[in-house]
């Protein structure tokens, strides 16, 4: 099974993806992660990795990176999973995120989160230009026959974790 993950920043994606992993026994893959080692701006070395990645036989991707990678992820994979929430709620988990870790009350996660606040990059990224991006990528998704969950909670994420653990086995 492949599996695609993206959607609104704080909605859960790197908890999910982690523990979709365990539940089912396939390798996760954190974009922020991959970004973080290779530099976020090197979109080509990024755009070629996550193409070889995509064509193993099974995987699990948690993470946005479209100006990295257009099309690769969406064209492999069986399954899209969007997290949308509402993007001031995301906003507010971001700061809030934020400011856990720089208080020592959470440790940074699996995923790649920064202890650094970008507001001036974050702000408008996650209000105007995710929004965007997220529309595109899942009229892309549409368009090619994907098939797609939506999660909008917590209790979503893991019953749908339940059911695709079940359909691994």
């Amino acid at each position: 099974m492949k599996i695609m993950i993206f959607g609104d920043s704080g909605a859960g994606k790197s908890t999910f993806a982690k523990k979709l992993g365990a539940a089912t026994g396939i390798d996760v893959l954190h974009l922020d992660e991959v970004m973080e080692r290779m530099g976020r701006e090197d979109k080509l070395a990024i755009g070629e990795f996550i193409a070889k990645e995509t064509a193993k036989a099974k995987w699990i991707m948690d993470g946005n990176a479209f100006t990295k990678d257009r099309h690769a992820r969406i064209a492999a994979a069986d399954l899209i999973v969007v997290f949308d929430i509402n993007r001031f709620n995301a906003l507010a988990r971001h700061i809030v995120r934020y400011l856990k870790l720089r208080t020592g009350l959470q440790r940074v996660a699996t995923g790649g989160h920064s202890s650094k606040l970008n507001l001036p990059y974050y702000v408008p990224y996650i209000l105007w230009q995710f929004p965007g991006r997220k529309k595109a990528a899942i009229e892309r998704a549409k368009a090619a026959g994907k098939i797609i969950e939506y999660v909008k909670s917590r209790k979503q994420a893991e019953r749908l974790v339940g059911k695709l653990h079940g359909e691994s086995k």
